[in-house]
């Protein structure tokens, strides 16, 4: 009988199966064959011109609009060529993206009413029979101008979606709406940017303009806000998901320049986090400075984004550390990966009790017994954890380590738990109290308060390394080889310039845009600090050292 149940439900779920595949089948064939043909693609033209859409297809109809939405039967009807010119009277830049009025600590955070707002002309169009659409909806956009792409020194993205998924007060990702309403404010302004899961992902086309203005790659996708202090920013991150069921399922291309990777589940566009306010660059040129470091880090290219035809701003294009970050550029099976949060707790992917065990497991044993810690170096990668740690403490990275701390390992029975670095933002001399270049940040990294940024938990590892005489050892010439070169002076300030040099022609449009920074001369004094920061750490850092070990000295060369 059971058998016999178990047969029955088999055939039922191959049935459904060929069911599903078939109706896909049938469905793609059916679209293939109603497509709509267009004179121009997306891309940079030196002048207006006349779009022409048609198909081969007898008593159809063309509706199309404007505004980001996708076409229905109400929307325009295309009876004749539509005249391109690259503008678009769209405002959606004009709405408000935080709440205009809260508590007193927020009045730096509020958004600002754009002074200049670049614009291009979007299209989305698609072919109708008897009010039923009957091929896939098109996205195009179009600058139009004489020699526009030498405007901009970035790469260009156009997001085009229904404005309300922005914007509307209910359902609007990108604003204070409903929630805000309801909860108010904790320290920061809540909102529907807050808002996070599937429920809240948003469906929008992307297409990739490269340096040359050529299209690197356009696709449907699903976006959703990201972070949360910097959600509550007038310009705001985003992360891209792409899907099959809104058209590619990843995306090939040559994102990076310094990666072997060019496969992409996922990408993030970044509003520089907490430095939104500050450079714009601090964590990109932060980690691109421990390219050389038993670390990974994120992938960085620069961007400009147009939402909806208008100009949003500069974003940087991230990778994001997830199970399909370590896929492609580790060749890790998705379904073997693990990462887990600060203290262990949060589980990203994957299961904690590999590392709960290595917790327990240390607070009963003492790691200055050479046995015990021994049998630690054959669960943690300890060069990893070394470096990790030495980036976070020569940085004076303040919002950590009760944050912006994850680790992962595979579930292979020689796989060891690494550390992830990422968020540097609210380092590198980003605030003049909690870190700036005179930072005590070896008492910061082992702290047992227990308020933000700190958590026993958090620092649990690292308290307990530093028991063991051959870590301690390990740690100071570490730490000693890569002050005499990962941050020597002159290494870290023509990684500075660099990235100044780089953001610099794009920066006064972006102010003009979001007003923050308030002005480039402002900005100009943000990358000051930074180079302040660099070239007097490395004194501070010789001294907390000899401070927090007892040591005679600690001599290293950082000229």
């Amino acid at each position: 009988m059971l058998r016999n149940k178990l047969y029955n439900s088999y055939k039922i779920l191959s049935l459904s199966i060929i069911i599903i595949i078939s109706i896909t089948l049938l469905w793609r064939m059916y679209y293939v064959n109603r497509i709509v043909e267009f004179s121009h693609e997306s891309g940079f033209y030196n002048s207006s011109f006349n779009l022409v859409l048609k198909s081969n297809l007898n008593n159809y109809s063309i509706y199309y609009t404007v505004d980001g939405s996708e076409p229905n039967n109400k929307s325009r009807l295309y009876n004749n060529s539509i005249f391109i010119d690259g503008t678009n009277t769209n405002h959606n830049s004009f709405i408000p993206s935080t709440p205009l009025e809260g508590p007193d600590h927020l009045d730096k955070f509020i958004w600002l009413e754009p002074k200049k707002v670049s614009k291009t002309s979007i299209i989305r169009f698609a072919l109708f029979k008897h009010g039923f659409r009957i091929s896939p909806v098109y996205s195009k956009t179009y600058f139009v101008e004489n020699n526009l792409i030498d405007n901009y020194t970035f790469p260009v993205i156009s997001l085009i979606t229904d404005s309300l998924s922005l914007f509307d007060v209910n359902t609007g990702i990108y604003v204070p709406g409903k929630k805000h309403e309801e909860d108010g404010f904790n320290y920061w302004a809540l909102g529907n940017y807050h808002n996070r899961g599937i429920n809240w992902e948003r469906d929008a086309h992307i297409t990739y303009f490269n340096n040359n203005g050529k299209i690197g790659f356009q696709t449907n996708a699903g976006i959703r806000m990201r972070g949360f202090s910097s959600a509550s920013f007038p310009q705001k991150s985003f992360n891209i998901y792409f899907r099959s069921k809104y058209g590619l399922d990843s995306i090939e291309y040559t994102l990076f320049d310094t990666s072997n990777n060019h496969i992409y589940k996922r990408l993030i566009l970044r509003n520089s986090g907490e430095d939104f306010f500050k450079t714009h660059f601090r964590d990109a040129m932060l980690q691109d400075l421990l390219a050389s470091m038993n670390l990974e880090i994120q992938q960085f290219s620069p961007s400009i984004l147009f939402i909806n035809g208008e100009y949003w701003g500069m974003y940087n294009v991230r990778e994001k550390y997830d199970k399909y970050y370590f896929k492609y550029n580790y060749g890790v099976s998705e379904d073997s990966i693990n990462i887990l949060g600060v203290c262990g707790v949060e589980i990203e992917e994957g299961s904690q009790n590999d590392y709960f065990e290595i917790e327990n497991f240390i607070k009963n044993n003492s790691l200055a017994i050479s046995e015990n810690y021994d049998l630690l170096t054959t669960k943690i990668d300890i060069d990893n954890f070394i470096d990790f740690y030495i980036a976070q403490i020569y940085y004076a990275h303040y919002d950590w380590p009760c944050n912006n701390y994850k680790m992962w390992k595979t579930d292979h029975s020689d796989s060891k738990w690494r550390f992830l670095i990422y968020d540097l933002d609210s380092s590198f001399g980003h605030d003049s109290l909690k870190s700036n270049y005179n930072t005590l940040s070896m008492q910061h990294a082992t702290s047992l308060l227990k308020e933000w940024p700190y958590c026993p938990c958090s620092n649990l590892l690292f308290r307990s390394m530093l028991e063991n005489d051959v870590f301690k050892q390990d740690f100071l010439i570490k730490f000693k080889y890569h002050l005499e070169h990962t941050f020597a002076v002159d290494v870290v300030l023509n990684k500075i310039e660099k990235y100044k040099t780089l953001f610099e022609p794009e920066m006064q449009r972006h102010i003009n845009r979001w007003q923050h920074p308030s002005s480039i001369d402002l900005w100009y004094t943000e990358i000051d600090k930074l180079k302040t920061f660099a070239i007097y750490r490395p004194a501070v850092i010789k001294a907390n050292i000899i401070d927090f070990f007892e040591l005679e000295n600690f001599d290293f060369d950082n000229q």
